[in-house]
This record gives structure tokens, sequence and C-alpha cells, in this order.
């Protein structure tokens, strides 16, 4: 009674339009299927978001047959209640209570494709799965843990500091910022609910720390000087939103797999007019299949955002080659250079 009457004073007064439940395997779903359905009661009240955290930090000592917000229990809940995906964000980045382990955007990619390839479609037909596509909130760093640009530094250096950090030198951490860019693309063209730490678009740091809730301002703070600094990738984290804000079929809209050269590449038909490609790999280019579009009004397939693009403007020099799309007789093929992402749309 105390949740629920609170929650329906802070929306009803204050007009809260949103709710996060800290570590929701702490609480019952019976409380918080009702607090949904009271807040639906509301004006306006469908469109409040409720979402949380799908475990708890430590044994709740509930009877057994009380059903919890966590992982075990999350399928009972409202299918407007969502919960934090970590099999998306550690299948992208690698496990987060493991700083040297890599997911598939940083060096993991044999390993991890499969799990990636089932985030991207918010783990539809998997028992990771929700009653809506609109529970799996898809993300890669919040304010606890490390920060998506700290975790890649970490795994993807022997002994990173100050140096990867602060991006001291752009061409020693390109890689990185193209680990950064696969990630975001990951995220912002999965179906869900997209979710990011603030700052994350201009590679926030703090330094390695992965706990900082006692660390004070000046390590939690933002640096805005990092958006100039990181303007490349900021442009990447605003056109990718742009997108998905263009195409409503990112959020929720059937994924077909395409055939690839190699099954780490990562190919998927979403909707009928937009195909998103990835491919991980440090040492090889690929091909992909592109479906025949039957439509007198298209011309075929046409690259609206290629990583590639926004990579050069923070090395400041062209790749060695691009992608681009080879009509051959009956066969349409894109040619995917080695750590690239591109989003292709039907002209």
């Amino acid at each position: 009674r105390f949740i629920i009457e609170s929650l329906l004073h802070w929306a009803r007064c204050y007009h809260i339009d949103g709710f996060r439940f800290d570590l929701m395997g702490l609480t019952d779903t019976e409380t918080l299927n009702q607090a949904r359905a009271e807040l639906d009661n509301l004006p306006g009240g469908k469109d409040i978001v409720m979402y949380g955290e799908p475990w708890g930090a430590s044994d709740p000592a509930a009877d057994e047959a009380i059903s919890l917000g966590n992982k075990e229990g999350r399928h009972t809940l409202n299918e407007r209640i969502g919960w934090f995906s970590d099999e998306s964000r550690d299948s992208l980045k690698g496990n987060v209570m493991n700083h040297r382990d890599r997911g598939y955007v940083n060096g993991n990619e044999f390993w991890c494709c499969d799990a990636a390839r089932q985030a991207l479609d918010a783990w539809r037909d998997t028992p990771s799965a929700g009653k809506d596509v609109g529970q799996i909130v898809q993300y890669t760093s919040a304010h606890d843990d490390l920060t998506l640009w700290d975790k890649l530094c970490i795994s993807m250096r022997d002994n990173a500091g100050d140096f990867e950090f602060n991006a001291q030198d752009k061409q020693q951490v390109a890689d990185i910022l193209n680990a950064n860019m696969f990630a975001a693309g990951m995220v912002l063209c999965s179906a869900g609910i997209p979710f990011m730490l603030s700052g994350e678009e201009f590679g926030r740091t703090k330094h390695g720390c992965d706990n900082s809730y006692n660390r004070g301002v000046l390590l939690n703070q933002l640096d805005w000087a990092r958006a100039e600094q990181f303007k490349p990738l900021v442009n990447w984290y605003k056109d990718l939103i742009a997108l998905r804000a263009e195409h409503s079929a990112l959020y929720d809209g059937k994924r077909k797999q395409l055939t690839t050269s190699n099954r780490t590449v990562l190919a998927t038909r979403i909707g009928n007019n937009i195909i998103v490609c990835a491919n991980p790999m440090y040492h090889e280019d690929a091909t992909i299949e592109l479906p025949t579009i039957h439509s007198t009004k298209s011309k075929g397939w046409n690259c609206i955002l290629n990583s590639n693009d926004y990579y050069s403007d923070w090395t400041g020099s062209k790749p060695e080659s691009d992608a681009f799309i080879a009509n051959e007789e009956n066969n349409t093929t894109l040619h995917l250079p080695r750590r690239t992402f591109v989003v292709l749309s039907a002209k």
C-alpha cells in the first residue's frame, strides 16, 4: 500500500511520468502489477513508464510461493513493466562483473555473435523475451558499474589509464571509439527500449571507477568539453536517434536474418525498408546477400548510415576500403569492410 500510494501521489501531484525500480527483484510482482493498474487508471496514466532492475542485491528471504520482480518472476509482470536486459548488455560489451571480459563489439565476436543477434531482436522466441518488446530495456551503460568508455578501455588494453580514459591521442584510441560506435549502433537499432548513461555519447569516463556513488562531483560530473572532443561520436549518436525516430520498425518490427559470408557478421532486415549490418571482425571484410525489393516505387537499397564516415572524422583519414553495393545479374551484394556498421534503406 505504501509503495502504490506513493507512486499515485507523485504522479498526481508532481506529474511524474516514469518510475524506475532499483533492485526490482526485491518487490513482489503482485505489488508491481497492482501499481501498474492503479497508474493506468489516472488521466494519461497509460503513458507513465515503469521499469526496473530484475535482480536483488541479496536474498530477499521471501516465501518461495511469492513471485518477485527478478529474472525468475519477470514473466509474470504486466506487459508494460520493463526490465534492464543484462543479457543484451553483457553480450555486447562483456560481463559487467569482469572488467576484462569482452563482448561482440570489443573483440569476442565469435562467441557472442548469436547472443548479439538475439539482443537486436529483443530476445524474441527465447526465455529472455518479454510478453512485449517494450519490456526489454536495451543498454550498455548505466550509473552502476563502469561507464561504456571505461569498460572498453580496460577490456581492450592491458593496462588502461588516463591516456585511454582521456583519449589523449585520437589515433591510439581509434579502435576503442570504433567499439563504442558499434555498441551505440546495436542498442539504438534494437527492438525494445534504448537506454544510455548521460554522457555516453561523448565517451564519459570515471577513470576506471565502477562504483562512484560516494566519490564526489569531480568524478561524477558531466565533462561537457568532451562533447567537442568526441564530436564524431556525438554526431553518430544523434543520427542513430534521428534514424530511430523516423523508422518505427526499429522498435518492434519483425527481424529477418540475411545470408552473410561469416557467421559473426550481423545482417538483419527490419520490417520492409531497413537493413542493419555489422562486421565486427578485425581482419576480414564480409559480403551480405541483399533481398530483392518487391515494389515498383523502389530502385533498390541505399546506405543511409555508415560508421566509417564518423570514424574518418575522428581519425582525419579515409579508411582503406568502404562499404558498397554491387548489382550482378540476379544478385545484389553488400560488401562490408572489417569493423564497419551500416544501415541500409529502400530507396
